[in-house]
């Protein structure tokens, strides 16, 4: 910029040497002719963008010393060395000079604040402090976008980082696995086993066939999930122990289906110990995770530690994930308050199972936890507002007699790993949480931005946990008409625990993390075991987002192959070592079939499948039986029009005698009846817990 003295002469303090004649110029004018000082900071104070330099002249000016202040973002906390930074940029505003986002170069520094101001929109209304501070720093900065809406906004940066081929986000997080492979390099022999293992798991995943597709225009390869889900056991896994495992399955499954329960006593008996692996997906979205939360939790080793639902933080006072680790970290009796409250819940979720049936829309659900577990997997999203909706009627509220928050109060997790990995690394979020995905966002240099996208859990389950804390198994749920959900949520393998997830089951935790492809950077051996990635996909990932600017059509595709590629490595992975750990722990590793029972396959071979034939995979097969199951319960609502209504026992008896007329359909009227009524009069929340079964002496649903 240039500086004006009121005798026409000026500056350019884009010169060194002309910087240096004012800096020296400065004592001699407050001697002689003072009232150019206050001239000299007003042209300061009015400049865009200021230097650490022209921030010098300015104090030198006003015989004062100028400490910046920091946008109140709540997203990023710069530490003290990015404060000092010597090539950091200013601004007034109000009379207050504003440190501006980091950028390589001045022109730059714009679609920093603009970038900013578009993460703090996302927490933030435009009225809040932050986005009005943001607003005026850009009607100052960037004066041509200041009247823009905020999707205006979006494409003026979205065209910007495509012709520029890179992003201007602030506080790129470490991605360095420099660390790791030193390590890897240290170890041969260990190295060279984990190598063989990662090549078996990243051939199984469909290696080849993704990467002969990561050239930016092919769709994602059709690749056999089911292939991906097995499980190999060892040898010696004998044929005597193979005959046991079934013969203790099969005594499970019948005292499932004719007591829709497992006593403790029964089993003590069996000779088989068996566990149950479920998996759950949490993603840094960036209306919850501030860059220091993020860290802080990557950090933290949650195995062995519990899981708690949105319902339980906010019984305890938890605003943010931030929030919860300082308090874990510094409040003593935090974590046994959450146990509290975790249990709590999970008894008003229990009690819930066993209300009376409930219609809804014209459809009659089991319970009224039914129907909570419909809104919950159906609109995961839209279920906070619709139970802050319903708590809002006092007396007339269906679920204020259990529950004291709008939160969600049930935990997903999924029986296989495909879509808690999906979910971690920001390929499937919910409806409207699409735009807080924390996006990896490779710069032009190849390096990713913000690589570490969430995090999975593996969890191991004693057969009890299935009955004594009932949790919601979504794919026979759906396949017996207990829930009114699209095929493609079912295809999701959900299991949804009550509240929280007890300590001492989570067993595994993967960090999701993206590489980066540095131009510069060399292939790391690491690579193959870390993301299954060899140095000829390696190279051809690098090349792709060297070429593909932002934005772009061929960048998107190469991404989602990219992510799409790490979901189905680790989905291998994961099984393989949730096996592994089962094994350690003496125990058998089976999972749940379509019906909620617990299965292995049944040709009885060295080889676990978790079951194939699924909802998702089997529509032709289940369809015809799912809508007579839906069917039948929309015949059982008294009331069409009413929105809510119960089901009396007397009308629902009526309506299956007049619906399933005749001797033969005798039994599916008691299976009915019983699983609305009289199953739940049992229940005794003192004692062990008989669920809402979906299977009845011995007939399936």
């Amino acid at each position: 910029m240039k500086i004006k003295l009121t005798t026409g002469y000026s500056y350019d303090t884009d010169n060194k040497h002309r910087r240096q004649a004012l800096l020296n110029y400065i004592p001699t004018l407050s001697r002689r002719r003072k009232a150019e000082l206050p001239h000299i900071a007003a042209q300061l104070r009015k400049a865009a963008i200021l230097s650490p330099e022209e921030l010098k002249i300015y104090d030198k000016a006003t015989g004062t010393y100028t400490e910046p202040v920091e946008f109140t973002s709540c997203y990023h906390q710069a530490s003290l060395e990015e404060r000092r930074r010597s090539d950091n940029r200013f601004t007034f505003i109000n009379k207050k000079c504003y440190r501006l986002p980091k950028a390589d170069k001045e022109e730059d520094v714009k679609y920093a604040l603009l970038t900013k101001y578009r993460y703090e929109r996302m927490r933030h209304t435009e009225t809040d402090p932050i986005c009005v501070e943001l607003k005026k720093a850009i009607a100052k900065v960037f004066p041509e976008a200041k009247d823009l809406r905020d999707d205006e906004l979006k494409i003026l940066l979205d065209e910007r980082e495509t012709e520029a081929h890179t992003y201007y986000g602030e506080c790129i997080s470490d991605d360095s696995d420099s660390d790791e492979e030193r390590d890897f390099q240290d170890k041969p022999d260990i190295s060279k086993k984990k190598l063989l293992t990662a090549r078996q798991h990243s051939s199984r995943a469909g290696f080849m066939a993704y990467c002969r597709k990561m050239d930016g225009k092919s769709k994602v390869p059709s690749i056999d999930y089911k292939v991906r889900a097995k499980i190999t056991r060892d040898d010696d896994f004998n044929n005597k122990q193979r005959r046991q495992v079934i013969a203790d399955l099969k005594a499970i499954n019948a005292c499932l289906e004719n007591h829709g329960k497992l006593p403790s006593d029964f089993l003590a008996k069996l000779k088989t110990k068996f566990v149950v692996a479920q998996y759950r997906g949490i993603h840094y979205t960036t209306s919850w995770w501030d860059m220091v939360a993020r860290r802080e939790h990557r950090a933290i080793d949650e195995v062995g530690k519990p899981q708690y639902s949105s319902a339980v933080l906010h019984s305890s006072g938890v605003k943010s994930y931030h929030d919860m680790i300082n308090r874990l970290k510094n409040e003593p009796g935090f974590a046994e308050l959450l146990v509290t409250n975790g249990n709590r819940l999970e008894k008003q979720l229990l009690r819930m199972q066993h209300s009376q049936p409930v219609v809804y829309n014209g459809y009659t659900y089991a319970s009224l936890f039914h129907l909570l577990q419909n809104w919950y997997s159906a609109d995961y999203a839209g279920i906070v507002d619709k139970l802050a909706k319903d708590l809002e009627q006092g007396e007339k509220s269906l679920f204020k007699p259990y529950l004291s928050n709008h939160s969600r109060p049930l935990l997903s997790t999924a029986d296989i790993p495909y879509h808690a990995l999906k979910y971690a690394y920001g390929i499937k979020l919910y409806k409207g949480y699409k735009d807080e995905r924390l996006r990896p966002r490779w710069r032009k240099n190849g390096r990713a931005e913000r690589p570490h996208s969430g995090k999975v859990y593996v969890s191991l389950h004693p057969l009890s946990d299935y009955t004594e804390y009932n949790p919601s198994h979504i794919t026979s749920w759906f396949r017996s008409g207990l829930a009114k959900l699209s095929s493609l949520i079912s295809s999701e393998r959900e299991t949804s625990f009550l509240g929280f997830l007890r300590g001492k089951r989570v067993v595994i935790q993967h960090k999701a993390k993206y590489p980066s492809f540095k131009i510069d950077g060399k292939y790391k051996k690491i690579f193959e075991v870390k993301y299954g990635i060899n140095e000829a996909m390696f190279e051809k990932l690098k090349d792709g987002f060297k070429k593909f600017a932002p934005h772009s059509p061929e960048r998107k595709n190469l991404k989602l192959m990219l992510g799409e590629y790490l979901c189905a490595y680790h989905e291998v992975r994961l099984i393989a070592e949730a096996e592994q750990k089962a094994k350690s722990m003496g125990a058998v590793l089976i999972y749940r079939d379509e019906h909620g029972s617990f299965a292995r396959n049944e040709k009885g071979s060295i080889e676990l499948n978790i079951p194939p034939d699924t909802p998702h995979t089997a529509n032709k097969r289940l369809c015809p039986l799912i809508m007579a199951e839906r069917k039948l319960n929309e015949a059982l609502s008294p009331s069409k029009t009413k929105q809510v209504a119960k089901l009396i026992q007397k009308e629902a008896t009526k309506t299956l005698a007049s619906k399933l007329p005749g001797d033969k359909n005798e039994a599916r009227r008691s299976r009915v009846r019983c699983r609305l009524f009289e199953d739940k009069s049992n229940y005794n929340a003192d004692n062990e817990i008989v669920p809402v079964r979906t299977r009845v002496q011995g007939i399936s649903l």
